[in-house]
């Protein structure tokens, strides 16, 4: 038996549908705004909300007891050989990761990923790498002159 369970402790995952993303925008946002915090700019919390509710994207909530206390927001691409699950965004307990990694992994293998995909800062890498995900490239980026979304 789950040790959660046996302390009363219920974690529990469920996809939140398009229509419940748009109703509960405004909580979805203030709890995925941390994932966000050091993203370089391709999508914010506003915008990976908007993507769920316009169902371009799937959030999932994590609760505990009925409540929230992860979300995890992901999105599938179609490359030309293989399709993907990228993972835009967890934020929570560190302790609910695995566990939403698990079912979102079997939700993924369900729409026909062939994989999972994330990126993230140091600290968030650490945390894939210790469930299986490993480091395919890196990002570099510069910025253009006059450009409205310069880094620095």
């Amino acid at each position: 038996m789950n040790t959660m369970v046996e302390l009363g402790i219920s974690f529990r995952v469920r996809e939140l549908g398009a229509d419940e993303c748009l109703a509960r925008a405004v909580e979805l946002m203030q709890w995925a705004k941390p994932a966000f915090e050091h993203a370089a700019g391709e999508v914010d919390e506003v915008e990976a909300v908007k993507l769920c509710a316009m169902g371009n994207a799937v959030a999932f909530a994590g609760e505990t007891n009925g409540t929230l206390s992860a979300l995890l927001i992901a999105q599938l691409i179609q490359f030309p050989l293989k399709k993907v699950c990228l993972v835009l965004a967890y934020s929570g307990r560190m302790v609910d990761f695995y566990e939403a990694n698990v079912w979102l992994e079997d939700w993924a293998t369900r729409q026909g990923c062939d994989e999972m995909r994330g990126y993230g800062q140091e600290g968030p890498m650490r945390l894939a790498r210790r469930h299986g995900y490993s480091e395919i490239y890196r990002v570099y980026v510069k910025p253009l002159k006059g450009n409205k979304d310069e880094l620095h």
